[in-house]
């Protein structure tokens, strides 16, 4: 194996300022580890760089490592003293132009020009045409594959170092779409809670319509006794009584006095079953003064003439059930083609005459609280 010659220009000197051509980085590295070949300069250095690598190139006796990667070299400064030299390679690197820090320089590792930079790969087979070292034993070099042992081969590849800076404006544009992604999860939040408070309020209208269509309403007009019977337990639910109430005030409307009591009971009560019924129970017909639909029928005309007491009410309620004979009269004589007299007329005159009855007997008076006629 060739033995590697020593520059005798550096035998009088300790540390020598070495630029490497690879890469163009910069180091401080005792001179006895540059050797000379046909006229170039060749230093070991190891790469990738150890923790305590500037122990190792501060000491004048340390020895390069046998897997260390020989390199060409430029040797620009020696110095007889470790500090000194660094001096000399900081103020190399300034007049460089180097991209470095003293810090760096200081850790002992190779400083690379902004110019360019280069890497190093390692490869199984490399071609004859390019440089070589062998990791193993003493460093040398070969000039061809022919010289090549079987043992690990690493070949040294110079190739650009492509610098990638940030772009402004790429930034600019990745701020802007964070900014708007977060205004767009605030949004979103924002629209679930509208969206969660318009749910709760669909689920309370869809309650409160399936509450209503359970109430379906009454079908007057009530036909039969079986109807009285059925009607009465349907009234018993306080909530169908209130909305009858609210319903049935609407038909006779504030016409006032009899006309409202006469056309809100023709809509309850047809007149068939009329005939069979009255207030009281003197005359020996069926008495429903205390069923609620008659109470029903009070509070509805109330609530549409507020002017009328259950007094008045209750006696207009009696003058038409004892009138369902004379209406039925009427209607039969309006069959048979003889004239009759008006049956608003012959009601009202009945009812009046009824009245007068009624307040003229003795045995007869009002209960105001259950509409009774005893």
């Amino acid at each position: 194996m060739e033995k590697l010659v020593q520059s005798a220009d550096q035998s009088d000197k300790t540390f020598t300022v070495v630029e490497f051509h690879l890469d163009n980085g910069v180091s401080v590295v005792p001179s006895s580890w540059i050797s000379e070949k046909v006229g170039k300069k060749f230093c070991p250095f190891p790469d990738p760089i150890p923790k305590d690598f500037e122990r190792i190139q501060s000491n004048l006796n340390s020895v390069p490592g046998q897997d260390w990667i020989t390199y060409e070299v430029t040797c620009v400064r020696v110095h007889d003293n470790y500090k000194r030299a660094q001096g000399k390679a900081k103020k190399h690197i300034r007049n460089q132009q180097v991209d470095s820090t003293d810090a760096e320089l200081g850790r002992g590792k190779r400083f690379r020009k902004n110019e360019e930079v280069l890497v190093t790969l390692a490869v199984s087979e490399p071609p004859p045409s390019l440089l070589h070292q062998i990791n193993s034993g003493s460093s040398r070099q070969v000039n061809g594959p022919a010289e090549i042992p079987n043992d690990q081969q690493l070949q040294t590849l110079q190739i650009p170092y492509i610098r990638v800076e940030a772009d402004q404006q790429l930034s600019e544009l990745f701020s802007e779409f964070r900014n708007f992604q977060e205004e767009s999860l605030r949004n979103q939040a924002f629209l679930l809670e509208r969206v969660q408070n318009l749910e709760n309020l669909l689920l309370n209208s869809l309650q409160n319509r399936g509450a209503n269509s359970r109430w379906a309403g009454w079908k007057w007009p009530i036909k039969t006794t079986a109807d009285v019977d059925a009607v009465e337990l349907w009234l018993l639910d306080p909530r169908n009584y209130q909305e009858e109430v609210l319903i049935l005030s609407k038909v006779g409307g504030n016409s006032g006095g009899t006309k409202c009591v006469y056309d809100t009971l023709d809509w309850m009560i047809c007149h068939q079953l009329a005939l069979t019924l009255r207030y009281t129970s003197k005359s020996g017909k069926t008495a429903v003064g205390d069923k609620l639909f008659v109470k029903l029928t009070r509070e509805s005309v109330r609530l549409s003439n507020p002017g009328l007491t259950d007094r008045q009410i209750n006696r207009f309620i009696a003058s038409w059930f004892r009138q369902s004979s004379q209406r039925d009269k009427s209607r039969n004589e309006n069959k048979t083609g003889h004239p009759t007299q008006n049956t608003a007329t012959a009601s009202g005159e009945g009812g009046h005459r009824g009245t007068q009855e009624n307040s003229n007997s003795t045995n007869s008076t009002y209960d105001n609280d259950s509409g009774r006629d005893e």
